[in-house]
């Protein structure tokens, strides 16, 4: 693109288009996995060199944080010096994460741009994709490392076709970063190992620099033994494997559909983009194929029964939207398949790998399907839509209204499930500041079930995390068991009685976890969907008291005295 036309520098047109999307909701609260970040970094505080040496009860019982958190510590390294000029709050951290959001919209940009192809568009798909604004809005390691990766390639490229020794290092330092924020990023080496020598058709001393992050990961791995006596990475690999892969998993099936459906709902732009994706001879005949290919695999999966799912209790939406996703996702697919054949080139091998690569870790090789391990297929996605629509439109001129308008609509959507997912982490606090407004007088303690967010904000106000192993109740305790949460079940009734029940509504048209509309973003067992739209079922939270009661009625009453008489102590 010319200067004339765009007179504003691109990387200031994507930076600011990243930050309106994301500013709204820089005050969410801690959302899922985050606090384990939290927990890490607030230990790197207390001992830098010990980012791990702390205990927390992350699956119901007591555990090093070694084992409860199958990530490298960089991010949390990151989070501490956030907190470290400028606090603790939500915001603040929030804050700091833009930088790497814009890091991977604008290396995006300047990725697709090393390939001649439209990149302003590219950078703006990449800003404008469900699964980046919703990762974005999170402080967990996904859009920090893709951020890293991403720069990772774009400085390979550069330094490896210019024989730039000072971008190679760059690089290779930037691939250790990468691994040392998330492991997944390990697949760098590997990869760009192979683009080289397609590229160079024999060994070179430009491949001595990957000697770089392999010898800095086993520096890693022999500190952290010396430290943990645990192999870090090592564990990480066994563990997705083993839980990804126990009775209660996906099948193969299962996982493939997802991953599909998946793909193309975590990449929703693409369904935007179809009409300009194909000539018009072949256009007809490739949307008539692939939307028969998605509505037969629908069918399969409702006859089928798969995911545990009765689909005909299911909404009409979250049927309607597994549908376009699969839809999406073949498309994608196909399109991945069309660029390398046309154009069989070392630089377009480098990303077919990168896309084939990245989607088999997250459909196959991942513990579970989740829209987070989907994260680093947004720049390669972006850049393949952005080159598909130059070889089949004229999109060197992104701000004409028909090539705007895929982008405005891929925006709303991810904006209406960010919206969505926001709201499910801001309920998880306020209910945390509800109970705990109602019971902080209360002569009992306050045990709790379930964690993620959750969990952050219930000890933030004093309740405890019920270690299920040992557990340690009195009369006249309370149990909170928050119904929409991972690692909870229902208590023992001969010691515990339902009291209350507790509903919050969630004011939003759209679900990132939800039973009721097949939507998991970030765990693939409530159903084949990242997100779906409409209106979801309150948040609900039962809690128990503890104690011997000959019947519920008896214990309603006891635990309402108990609030009534707590709550009059309270009055002056």
């Amino acid at each position: 693109m010319s200067p004339k036309t765009i007179p504003v520098s691109p990387y200031l047109i994507i930076s600011a288009v990243t930050i309106l999307l994301l500013a709204p909701f820089l005050g969410k609260a801690f959302h899922i996995d985050d606090p384990m970040y939290l927990w890490t970094a607030q230990q790197i505080h207390k001992s830098p060199a010990d980012f791990y040496g702390l205990v927390v009860n992350w699956f119901g019982y007591l555990d090093t944080m070694y084992l409860a958190n199958q990530n490298p510590p960089l991010s949390s390294y990151f989070i501490a010096l956030i907190a470290l000029l400028f606090g603790w709050s939500e915001t603040a951290i929030h804050m700091g994460f833009l930088l790497p959001a814009i890091a991977v919209s604008t290396g995006t940009y300047a990725l697709a741009k090393y390939y001649s192809s439209p990149s302003l568009l590219a950078g703006l798909l990449a800003a404008v994709s469900p699964v980046f604004l919703v990762s974005a809005s999170n402080i967990m390691t996904d859009i920090f490392m893709v951020a890293l990766y991403t720069w990772a390639v774009y400085f390979w490229l550069k330094g490896s076709n210019e024989n730039n020794w000072k971008y190679l290092f760059f690089s290779a330092m930037l691939m250790l970063l990468a691994a040392l924020s998330k492991y997944f990023a390990i697949s760098l080496i590997p990869l760009l190992f192979t683009y080289t020598l397609i590229k160079k058709r024999h060994f070179c001393r430009q491949l001595l620099f990957f000697l770089i992050p392999v010898f800095g990961l086993l520096l890693y791995q022999l500190y952290t033994q010396a430290l943990y006596d645990f192999s870090l990475i090592t564990d990480a690999t066994s563990y997705a494997f083993q839980i990804g892969h126990n009775e209660s998993a996906l099948s193969f099936a299962e996982r493939t559909i997802s991953g599909i459906s998946y793909l193309g709902g975590c990449l929703f732009a693409v369904f935007f983009f179809t009409p300009y994706f194909w000539k018009r001879k072949s256009a007809v005949l490739f949307s008539g194929f692939l939307l028969i290919l998605a509505a037969l695999t629908t069918f399969f999966a409702i006859q089928m029964q798969l995911f545990n799912t009765d689909w005909q209790s299911q909404p009409v939406i979250s049927i309607a939207l597994f549908l376009i996703f699969l839809f999406s996702g073949f498309q994608l697919m196909l399109m991945m398949i069309k660029t390398v054949l046309e154009k069989p080139d070392a630089e377009v091998w480098l990303l077919f790998f990168w896309f084939w690569g990245t989607l088999g870790f997250a459909v196959y090789m991942n513990w579970t399907i989740s829209a987070r391990t989907f994260a680093p297929l947004v720049p390669v996605t972006a850049i393949f839509i952005a080159m598909q629509l130059q070889r089949t439109n004229d999109f060197n001129y992104p701000f004409s209204f028909n090539r705007l308008l895929p982008l405005i609509l891929s925006g709303v959507i991810s904006l209406v499930v960010l919206h969505g997912d926001t709201t499910l982490a801001n309920t998880q606090r306020a209910f945390a500041n509800t109970i705990h407004e109602k019971l902080k007088s209360y002569p009992g303690k306050t045990w709790f079930q379930g964690h993620w967010g959750f969990q952050y904000y219930m000890e933030k106000v004093g309740a405890m995390a019920l270690d299920q192993q040992n557990p340690a109740f009195s009369a006249d305790d309370i149990l909170i068991v928050p119904v929409n949460n991972t690692n909870v079940s229902l208590p023992d009734q001969k010691h515990f009685q339902l009291v209350e029940l507790i509903e919050l509504p969630l004011k939003t048209l759209s679900t990132t976890m939800s039973n009721q509309y097949l939507s998991g973003f970030y765990w693939g067992g409530h159903g084949p969907l990242p997100f779906s739209l409409g209106k979801p079922q309150p948040e609900k939270y039962l809690v128990f008291i503890t104690g011997n009661y000959t019947d519920q009625q008896q214990a309603i009453a006891h635990y309402n005295k108990l609030i009534t008489y707590s709550t009059t102590l309270k009055q002056p």
